[in-house]
């Protein structure tokens, strides 16, 4: 997680974002990502398990992903939902990991 003295990253230009070990992304992490950019950027728990079989045929254990869902939305990489257990791209940062 970022420091709170770094704050927002949103006017940092793409060499120094690169740099910053806390923005690199794990390799679960950008297939999560891929998997709900394939369902149009919403999917429930279910759907990203079914995802990341079809898409990478990996297999998750359903309380290992939610726990690294949990870890991605305190990133800011995605969002909750008012629904438990539905999951949004994170819309602020667009398409970049």
């Amino acid at each position: 997680m970022l420091s709170k003295k770094i704050g927002s990253t949103e006017d940092l230009p793409q060499s120094i974002l690169q740099q910053l070990k806390t923005l690199k992304l794990k390799p679960l992490e950008n297939q999560i990502l891929d998997v709900l950019k394939s369902y149009g950027g919403t999917a429930n728990i279910d759907e990203i398990l079914v995802g990341l079989y079809r898409h990478y045929k990996i297999v998750q254990n359903r309380m290992f992903l939610a726990n690294k869902l949990y870890r991605m939305v305190k990133r800011e990489l995605v969002q909750n939902s008012k629904n438990r257990g539905v999951f949004h791209l994170n819309e602020r940062r667009g398409d970049e990991p």
